[in-house]
């Protein structure tokens, strides 16, 4: 029986080599791919914090420039039209659109966010939870 060396100078890599490697790529990937879905998750969850916060940012304003009178839901979604976002009033709240996705803050009559608005021309004194 004879057997058969390689010479010296061949260069490359064996089948089982390549077989480890594509093992250890699949490890690494399979191990990498829950935060790269994770990251999309916290991604819309940032935005739907930062949708709340622009809200209750203008509702302060709006008090501020108004002499102390809260805005109307209609209203309060005419003065967020200002800063060019897609913002249409709902009898739950303000609605917005960020990248083909719809979010709805939710708006309330009292101050201490109980009672939700019915309809459009509800006073909001109150900015509650995000909705997508």
């Amino acid at each position: 029986m004879k057997f058969k060396f390689r010479k010296q100078n061949q260069k490359g890599f064996t089948l089982i080599e390549l077989v480890i490697l594509i093992i250890i790529v699949g490890i690494f990937v399979a191990a990498l791919i829950p935060r790269f879905v994770d990251l999309r998750t916290r991604a819309q969850s940032a935005t739907a914090s930062a949708e709340k916060a622009i809200v209750q940012s203008a509702l302060a304003l709006y008090i501020a420039q108004n002499s102390d009178s809260y805005p109307t839901v209609t209203a309060l979604a005419g003065y967020l039209q200002a800063g060019g976002s897609t913002v249409t009033a709902s009898a739950g709240g303000i609605q917005f659109m960020v990248n083909g996705r719809h979010y709805t803050v939710a708006t309330y009559t009292d101050t201490t966010c109980f009672s939700a608005t019915m309809a459009t021309s509800d006073t909001v004194r109150c900015v509650g939870p995000v909705s997508q």
